[in-house]
C-alpha cells in the first residue's frame, strides 16, 4: 500500500492556514507589548503564543485584558 504523497498537491491548502497562523501571532504579540496581559505575565504569554495557533487562541480568551483594565 503505497500512498503518492506530493507537498506541491497540498501546499494550496497549507499556505492560507500558515498565513493565518502568522498573523494572529503577529497580532497577539503586539497586542500583549501595547496592552499587557491579564494574567501571568508578559514573557509566559508570548512563549505561549509563539507555540501555535492554539497558544494564540489561549491568550485571547485568557490572557487578554479588556478595555477597562
Amino acid at each position: 500500500m503505497e500512498t503518492n504523497f506530493d507537498i506541491l498537491s497540498i501546499l494550496p491548502f497549507l499556505i492560507p492556514i500558515i498565513l493565518v497562523q502568522l498573523s494572529l501571532q503577529v497580532y497577539c504579540i503586539v497586542d500583549i507589548m501595547k496592552k499587557g496581559v491579564k494574567t501571568f505575565n508578559v514573557t509566559c504569554w508570548i512563549i505561549i503564543v509563539l507555540l501555535g495557533m492554539l497558544g494564540s487562541i489561549l491568550y485571547l480568551v485568557l490572557g487578554r485584558k479588556g478595555e477597562d483594565e
